[in-house]
């Protein structure tokens, strides 16, 4: 997961959910068109070969090889700040959409 700085889609999104969900009883890969429908979104997407690390992004662009979106996160002072980043598409094991 790269990070970009601060961005202004950040503003209104709202917090994620509060828990880690069980991951889908058949995990995928996502294609770019399975993320589309998790636009505007909060997504869990579970990261790593094997999966080492999973977290909730509001789903703010989907390409050919990344989705791109908000994440809740402590910066370095230990503040919760929302951060623009981008995931590549082959990273994503598994993800879970949560309707608004």
């Amino acid at each position: 997961m790269s990070s970009r700085q601060s961005h202004p889609y950040c503003l209104n999104v709202g917090l994620p959910p509060m828990y880690i969900p069980q991951p889908p009883t058949n995990p995928h890969q996502p294609s770019p068109s399975d993320l589309q429908n998790c636009w505007h979104q909060w997504t869990y997407l579970w990261v790593g070969s094997p999966v080492s690390y999973g977290d909730w992004l509001f789903v703010g662009n989907v390409n050919f090889n990344s989705v791109e979106g908000c994440v809740f996160t402590q910066n370095d002072a230990g503040r919760y700040v929302y951060k623009y980043v981008y995931v590549y598409l082959k990273d994503i094991q598994m993800y879970i959409c949560v309707a608004p």
